[in-house]
């Protein structure tokens, strides 16, 4: 599971777009060398990306590996 923080993000972007049932986590703690602002920007723009350009209904998978 992400960290805290960021599964708060996770998460909060899936509810703001009624999505949470579509979000599926794939997380393993890996070193991401950028700040914890930049990770957090990227992370919402790729989600939202995600969430904007998928059906309703279709999963969205987020998947981090070490």
């Amino acid at each position: 599971m992400p960290n805290p923080v960021l599964a708060n993000l996770i998460q909060n972007l899936a509810q703001k777009t009624g999505r949470v049932e579509d979000l599926q986590l794939d997380w393993q703690e890996a070193t991401i060398p950028m700040s914890q602002n930049r990770l957090n920007k990227l992370l919402e723009e790729l989600i939202n990306n995600a969430f904007k350009l998928s059906e309703e209904g279709t999963p969205v998978w987020v998947n981090s590996y070490s």
